[in-house]
């Protein structure tokens, strides 16, 4: 992602419905170099709805705050 020069990785979530209280890891991008990078979510159900969002991880560990939310439904 542009302007994350100092990420080590990008944590994608996700859940579903409205209450994000079943979230989950959904996956975890690492920098290659060639911004922008895309996420495939092989594990999403076709028809499923999820929201997800991003966080950033430095290389000491530290989790960034939350990007926007962003809401999809699946279809393959």
């Amino acid at each position: 992602m542009p302007g994350s020069a100092g990420s080590k990785e990008f944590r994608i979530y996700r859940f579903t419905g409205p209450n994000p209280a079943g979230v989950s890891l959904a996956g975890v991008a690492r920098p290659t170099g060639n911004a922008p990078f895309r996420f495939d979510d092989d594990t999403a159900l076709p028809g499923m709805t999820y929201t997800y969002f991003v966080t950033a991880v430095d290389a000491f560990g530290q989790q960034g705050g939350y990007s926007n939310l962003v809401t999809v439904t699946a279809t393959k």
